[in-house]
């Protein structure tokens, strides 16, 4: 299957970075964003984690209540709104 070049690096520095062997001395970025489109609290997402990784800090997604893009049918799980309806947890 064809993939993007550095895409697997990209994945696996992401990875390392939100998922550090000991936790006991990490600093973290909490993030919770406005009610706008779908893209747009994408890219914010995008940008946080970017942020964070350049701080040295692991980036958590705060769940926000008024956040519209979750569906109780779709995600029952989760039982909060929150991206992880959508997305792997952060960390």
């Amino acid at each position: 299957p064809a993939t993007l070049y550095g895409t697997a690096y990209a994945q696996e520095a992401i990875w390392a970075h939100q998922h550090p062997a000991d936790c006991s001395k990490t600093k973290f970025l909490g993030a919770r964003f406005g009610n706008s489109g779908i893209g747009s609290l994408l890219n914010m997402l995008g940008r946080a984690l970017g942020l964070a990784m350049h701080k040295g800090r692991i980036l958590v997604h705060y769940p926000d209540p008024l956040f519209r893009w979750y569906d109780a049918s779709m995600c029952p799980e989760v039982g909060v709104r929150s991206w992880e309806c959508w997305l792997q947890p952060l960390s």
